[in-house]
């Protein structure tokens, strides 16, 4: 199985017209976020000795700074993750869940551009 099957599994077909160049950087953002969190999870919650501290650690007056930590962690890259809908067949679709907009058959279209918004009015 191919890296290119694994991917079309994971997480859908590309969308049609997408250039090569933004497949990757999509794909590549979440793995340029990854450090950051994990060095977060490190650091903090662990307590890895990545930080300098100065006489008191940061994180003795807060008692939920590790919920605090790990959610941030985990937001970023699921936001990071969602620049893969950007490029990908699923990132052009309504999703049902969503009240008021799930319409069955809804496919998105992108914004015009301002010259075409300008040469209509």
């Amino acid at each position: 199985m191919s890296a290119h099957t694994i991917m079309t599994r994971l997480h859908g077909r590309t969308a049609a017209g997408v250039p090569r160049w933004a497949v990757l950087a999509a794909y590549a953002t979440p793995l340029l976020v990854l450090p950051s969190g994990l060095w977060r999870i490190a650091g903090f919650i662990l307590e890895v000795p990545l930080l300098e501290y100065g006489p008191t650690p940061p994180g003795e007056g807060f008692d939920g700074g590790w919920a605090y930590i790990l959610a941030l962690s985990v937001v970023s890259e699921a936001a990071a993750f969602l620049t893969v809908g950007l490029v990908s067949q699923w990132g052009e679709v309504w999703p049902r869940w969503i009240p008021g907009w799930a319409v069955a058959g809804c496919r998105c279209r992108p914004p015009s551009s301002p010259r075409a918004s300008a040469r209509s009015s």
